[in-house]
């Protein structure tokens, strides 16, 4: 009898104490452990997560983000494992650990990213500055072609390229902006190295004695003959009129489009180089007055069937003719087919000094024009 009362007294004192001894344990554990779930922080993460997945660049770090996505979903993972623990034991004490790692990682994610910005708008600036020297109206690189506005396709790209470079830049769009102005860089590079080769003939040596060795024969023949002639110099876009072994007159000229080239058939708008003579004196022409050279000479024809034979042009292609000295230029512009066109006061003024047979010598450049006024 007295055994059973003990056991009861037990009892009940075991009933009584438990929420005590529950309680104590559970205070324990609350001063270390975090019972609330970190939803603050939590958006936190997701927010800087976003940003580097959508900010400036975020192409180039495709391999970092998806290590850190990877990472902020384990993070989610541990949140929601936590979630499913018994109130009294949850502790996100673990979880707030693994949070502010990613946390960390997203920031210093973040970070490159900027960096890697700044970097490509420097570049950026760089890069456009330094086309826009190239293409500048006044560049003056050196190359023996930059002082002429020449028609290119190449060209014509790199200039839109850069247009819409500076576009895209202003909406903050650096990537597809830096993007566009290396095309552009590339297009520009494609333009100077076509016009380098184009250009190259105006610098060999061969080819400049010759064209010097012609402007002397004409001379020597205005002194020898007591009669006028013309030389017109490609390079210098000068028509001199020459007499009595002296430089009588001298004008600036526009030519054809495609004057750089060494003419070789019709309709490529090049002017030819060689010795012509004045076929027919035009007083009404379609530019004005007018004088009709004989070209294509029997040298031009002989020229015109060897780039045939050798493939050089197609076997359907035409020689071309009636090229012309007239007026209605000094345009500051190329623009002829082939022609020289001169200011029409100053090709009336030619135009009473020349007459029908009268030597015409078109060279590529020569020393006794090349200090004239340029254009």
């Amino acid at each position: 009898m007295a055994v059973a009362h003990k056991s009861r007294v037990i009892s009940a004192a075991a009933i009584l104490l438990a929420p005590l001894a529950i309680a104590a344990v559970y205070s324990a554990r609350m001063g270390t452990a975090v019972s609330t779930r970190p939803w603050h922080l939590e958006a936190y993460l997701d927010s800087r997560v976003a940003e580097c997945r959508r900010g400036p660049g975020a192409g180039s770090f495709d391999k970092e983000y998806a290590l850190l996505a990877g990472h902020a979903a384990e993070a989610k993972r541990s949140l929601l494992e936590a979630d499913r623990q018994c109130w009294l034991w949850r502790d996100y004490t673990d979880c707030l650990s693994r949070l502010l790692s990613v946390c960390l990682d997203a920031q210093l994610l973040a970070l490159e990213l900027a960096q890697r910005q700044l970097e490509q708008e420097t570049k950026l600036a760089v890069i456009l500055a330094s086309l826009h020297r190239e293409l500048g109206t006044n560049n003056r690189n050196g190359k023996i072609w930059s002082r002429f506005e020449l028609r290119n396709l190449e060209r014509t790209r790199a200039r839109n390229l850069i247009q819409q470079a500076e576009c895209l830049a202003s909406n903050g769009e650096v990537e597809s902006a830096l993007d566009h102005a290396f095309r552009a860089s590339n297009s520009w590079q494609r333009f100077s190295d076509q016009s380098d080769r184009a250009f190259a003939r105006f610098e060999d040596g061969s080819l400049r004695r010759m064209w010097d060795q012609e402007a002397i024969e004409l001379l020597h023949w205005t002194r020898q003959s007591g009669r006028r002639a013309i030389l017109i110099d490609k390079l210098e876009h000068r028509c001199v009129l020459l007499f009595r072994g002296q430089v009588e007159k001298s004008y600036p000229a526009d030519l054809g489009r495609n004057w750089h080239r060494r003419k070789t058939q019709g309709n490529d708008a090049s002017t030819p180089e060689g010795r012509y003579r004045i076929r027919r004196m035009i007083p009404s022409g379609r530019y004005g007055l007018a004088m009709q050279l004989d070209y294509p000479t029997s040298a031009d024809r002989a020229r015109f069937r060897a780039f045939v034979r050798e493939g050089a042009i197609s076997r359907g292609s035409r020689i071309g003719g009636n090229l012309e000295i007239h007026g209605r230029g000094r345009l500051y512009s190329d623009w002829t087919d082939g022609c020289v066109s001169l200011e029409d006061d100053e090709m009336r003024d030619l135009y009473s000094r020349s007459y029908s047979g009268m030597p015409v010598t078109i060279v590529g450049t020569c020393r006794l024009t090349s200090s004239s006024q340029g254009r």
